[in-house]
């Protein structure tokens, strides 16, 4: 099981709202493998706003993923409150140890 961080910086200008977190992996030719989701509710008070701007918020969802091979990892974000959403995809080759 490996575990990712994702790391809200700017992307959602929130107070307070819920987000759908996403964790999709794919093999090397784009066939998913495993995928996790959660819901999580947020809320930002002002004094803190400042600080999640510059040091984001850590969010941690578990995925399994094959031992070896190449996999691309596709994380998504979507704020159910304001309907803005992202994605990034982080390429990684897994070895069995």
């Amino acid at each position: 099981t490996e575990i990712y961080t994702l790391s809200l910086h700017d992307a959602l200008p929130i107070w307070s709202g819920k987000l759908l977190l996403g964790l999709k992996a794919y093999d090397h030719d784009g066939i998913a493998v495993n995928w996790a989701a959660d819901e999580e509710s947020l809320t930002i008070k002002p004094e803190q706003l400042d600080s999640v701007r510059n040091g984001g918020i850590t969010a941690h969802l578990n995925i399994d993923l094959p031992a070896v091979g190449e996999i691309h990892l596709v994380t998504a974000v979507y704020d159910l409150t304001s309907s803005l959403a992202g994605t990034l995809e982080i390429p990684l080759q897994t070895t069995q140890k």
